[in-house]
């Protein structure tokens, strides 16, 4: 029997009986894009969603218009996926359970959450924003709710789900630490994409060749690899649920790579490591300035274009 903790998450997250699989979105901004597109063609998935910033959970759960991929498919009202303002899906809002609260590796209930100016909700964060980094003000400096992503995780039936297929995250700078409060449920999540750098623009934040080592070599590890990256954000596989992930065909889908990533990233089908080879190449060419020119000014080159 499983132990019970004092936030009664058993009972927030008692999915319908037809649900066969489940997601996990930290940093769902006002849109939630990528749980909308895990539900638009899933019947049988679930997704936990966790938005900090209270402004961004009242569009989530209200509506309302926002900067925040508001002509993309979205997650409205909870039971409604939306596209151009259009109905494109009613779902059953027992599939998406969205929190207000910050997940971090922190002992304390409570921790200082920084609202940004309506600009861009979407840079607040638990880190102190710099504000001439950014081009936004800090227009508030609140309290919010903080729990480990453990206590979440410790209350899913793992005789019925073998494994969370997906954890997504988001939460400008404090990434590491999300994935930490997972503690040893990690082992039971098969892919992982987490935002590894926000540009040094928040206060204690490393530089990007020190914030993707750290948060690499911590997921290793915990025995993921590493299967592609970006200036921003960084994949992983955890190799003790591979079996499954092929078995059970597990996509590594999101708003960015729709088809997923994970069967891109092997050489000839078979040899890993294509998109991380070719990761380091753009990584270094991006180093010099002609190349971001030409590449990204003139022609208008998406790199995603290529995978």
């Amino acid at each position: 029997m499983q132990k019970k903790n004092k936030y009664n998450i058993i009972k927030m997250i008692n999915f319908p009986q037809n649900i066969k699989k489940i997601r996990f979105d930290v940093g769902t901004g006002s849109t939630a894009p990528n749980t909308a597109l895990w539900l638009k063609n899933n019947k049988d998935t679930a997704a936990l969603c966790f938005e900090a910033d209270p402004r961004n959970y009242d569009i989530l759960i209200s509506g309302g218009s926002t900067n925040q991929y508001q002509n993309k498919l979205r997650l409205s009202k909870k039971k409604y996926l939306l596209k151009n303002g259009k109905i494109v899906k009613k779902i059953d809002p027992k599939t998406v359970k969205i929190f207000n609260i910050a997940i971090s590796n922190s002992k304390k209930k409570k921790l200082n959450f920084y609202l940004t100016d309506k600009k861009n909700f979407g840079t607040s964060s638990l880190l102190v924003p710099i504000e001439e980094k950014l081009k936004q003000r800090i227009v508030k400096k609140i309290k919010i709710p903080t729990i480990k992503l453990e206590y979440f995780l410790r209350e899913i039936d793992f005789d019925k789900f073998k494994y969370i297929e997906f954890l997504k995250i988001d939460t400008q700078g404090n990434d590491i630490n999300v994935l930490k409060s997972c503690k040893k449920y990690l082992n039971k999540i098969c892919f992982v994409q987490a935002e590894y750098w926000a540009y040094n623009a928040y206060k204690g934040e490393k530089n990007r060749y020190n914030s993707l080592n750290s948060i690499v070599k911590f997921m290793k590890k915990k025995n993921f690899d590493m299967y592609y990256y970006t200036v921003t954000d960084v994949y992983f596989v955890n190799n003790s649920l591979k079996k499954y992930i092929f078995l059970d065909n597990v996509l590594d889908n999101t708003i960015d790579f729709e088809n997923g990533l994970y069967r891109k990233s092997f050489f000839i089908n078979y040899f890993p490591g294509k998109l991380v080879f070719y990761a380091n190449i753009i990584s270094f060419l991006r180093s010099f300035a002609i190349f971001n020119y030409i590449f990204y000014k003139i022609f208008k080159i998406n790199f995603k274009k290529f995978l």
